[in-house]
């Protein structure tokens, strides 16, 4: 008899996958609320705030801060459904700053994602 086929079957199989593609797995209970490492107040929050900003630096090395931030508050303001409709695979990932026509000779727009390297 083979086992069940349930959530944590597909959750430890995704966690494998993404450990063995570079990224940095870690326990939920490690990132949990309440804990001395925790990344965010509750649950409800769903973006990791200090990541996102992180990882929006790291992708956009050549952007200035001042954009970074506009694409940070737009992303964190944005509900999950259309957040992810931003990202979805074969779509190009980002979006334009608008009247920032001095920005976008540098570049015209702030990346959210790299299929280059995980991280």
């Amino acid at each position: 008899m083979t086992a069940p086929f349930t959530e944590s079957v597909v959750e430890e199989a995704a966690l494998e996958w993404f450990g063995a593609l570079g990224y940095e797995v870690l326990a939920g209970p490690t990132l949990a609320p309440g804990e001395p490492a925790a990344e965010r107040a509750s649950y409800e929050q769903v973006v990791l705030d200090g990541r996102l900003r992180e990882s929006l630096r790291r992708l956009n090395p050549t952007v200035p801060s001042e954009a970074i931030e506009e694409a940070f508050r737009r992303l964190s303001g944005v509900p999950a459904r259309q957040r992810d409709r931003r990202v979805r695979p074969g779509a190009r990932p980002g979006f334009r700053l608008a009247g920032r026509k001095r920005l976008a000779r540098r570049k015209p727009g702030v990346e959210m994602t790299s299929f280059r390297t995980p991280s």
